[in-house]
């Protein structure tokens, strides 16, 4: 398997003392006190998180412990490498980058607010603000149009025991179907990847984007599908969002090209989707077991038609 971005390797026998380390090492840069006291965030399923008190101000510490999946990088530097860019406004702010026996782990700036949970109109007025950014280093290039969707699902059921009858059916029916023109190269755009319900956080200030570790260049369409993926919204909000809901937003993303190129590509990007809900449900990492139907239900609306 061709090796995906992210941590450095943990010693997973020593997981205890890298941490002792990593707390060492975040300490001695920040001067934090011994009794400086560090929560566990329940955020995510991939690294180790913690809130940490600070007299500037809370602080998050984010240890990258945890390995890329398919469809999500899990890339500190591409992370820092938004933060930096967008911090303040899009992202919380940044404060240091560490590397070291312990891996590698990044600190930000806390932010007071509540993941998010209502009016989609909103979040798509703050992911349309990040697709008018110009590129920016540290991105790399996702893959865009029909033909490499299809490809990626492919390569996710590959990784995947027991693939239903109507994945496989809907796989076929897609790659025999007229291909979808790909977003021309100069249109590619800085993407989140990851905009699910808890990576969006709802501040004093209005709505900013955390957890920017699986960001890219590519079609707008992508981070769409991710906050309109019914496994995606049971997964992290608990319930889809309905019909209304969903051109709603697709609405108030304001612009005549990307909604509706969404609506061509939605088959091969909600099969991909659907493949990625099988590749977690057969790894136990899904809190719902209907992701994978719910996905198929809307490739399968589309082919209709």
């Amino acid at each position: 398997m061709k090796e995906r971005p992210g941590a450095l390797p943990i010693r997973t026998s020593d997981i205890c003392e890298d941490r002792v380390e990593l707390r060492r090492a975040v300490s001695r840069a920040l001067a934090l006190s011994d009794d400086t006291e560090w929560s566990a965030m329940p955020l995510g399923k991939t690294n180790q998180v913690w809130r940490v008190d600070h007299p500037a101000g809370s602080l998050v510490v984010k240890w990258f412990t945890g390995e890329a999946t398919p469809l999500f990088d899990n890339d500190p530097f591409a992370e820092f490498a938004c933060l930096t860019r967008l911090g303040g406004d899009l992202a919380p702010r940044p404060v240091l980058f560490l590397s070291g026996l312990y891996g590698r782990a990044i600190v930000y700036r806390f932010l007071t607010g509540s993941s998010w949970g209502a009016d989609a109109s909103a979040v798509a007025a703050l992911l349309r603000k990040v697709h008018a950014l110009d590129p920016f280093r540290g991105l790399r290039q996702r893959p865009t149009g029909s033909a490499a969707l299809l490809a990626s699902a492919s390569a996710i059921l590959s990784e995947c025991g027991a693939v239903p009858d109507r994945m496989r059916e809907s796989l076929l029916r897609l790659a025999d179907a007229p291909g979808v023109a790909a977003l021309p190269a100069h249109d590619l755009r800085p993407l989140h990847g990851d905009p699910v319900a808890a990576n969006i956080v709802e501040t004093p200030q209005g709505l900013c984007l955390i957890d920017w570790q699986s960001p890219g260049l590519g079609d707008p369409c992508e981070d769409l599908a991710v906050f309109l993926s019914p496994s995606m919204q049971m997964e992290y909000r608990g319930a889809i969002l309905g019909h209304v809901e969903c051109e709603t937003f697709l609405n108030a993303y304001r612009d005549p090209v990307i909604p509706e190129r969404y609506r061509q590509l939605r088959p091969y990007l909600h099969l991909r989707l659907a493949a990625y809900a099988l590749w977690g449900q057969e790894r136990a990492r899904n809190q719902s077991d209907r992701g994978v139907e719910l996905e198929l239900d809307i490739v399968n609306s589309a082919l209709a038609g």
